[in-house]
């Protein structure tokens, strides 16, 4: 699956949200392996130096996990998921809303 972001933004987003945190590894020792790039960091495990996370097998496989048992999505951020997602009906009940418009807030109710 094609994800529509940076491993790195999708990291950020996903450590903001508390679903993932930092993995820390020991500092690699040489003889080095022949990908290692000491000018590149990994934000998944803690900023280690020789991998970038665009690069990193382990949280490719971690955001694949999470994608399966539905802990990642993407659909959200193409618009509502209504038929995944539908609002709740509120029969013969007001709905009290707050409208936001620059600085200041009003709370309205409607009714039917």
């Amino acid at each position: 699956m094609l994800i529509p972001m940076t491993y790195g933004e999708l990291y950020q987003n996903q450590f903001n949200a508390h679903i993932v945190s930092p993995f820390y590894l020991k500092p690699m020792q040489p003889p080095l392996p022949k990908w290692y790039d000491a000018n590149v960091q990994c934000e998944y495990h803690a900023g280690i130096t020789g991998h970038s996370i665009e690069n990193c097998p382990s949280f490719k496989k971690l955001i694949e996990r999470f994608i399966k048992v539905g802990i990642v999505r993407f659909d959200d951020l193409f618009g509502p998921n209504v038929a995944g997602n539908p609002l709740l009906s509120h029969p013969d009940q007001g709905v009290n809303v707050i409208i936001e418009n620059e600085r200041k807030r009003t709370k309205t109710e409607l009714r039917r």
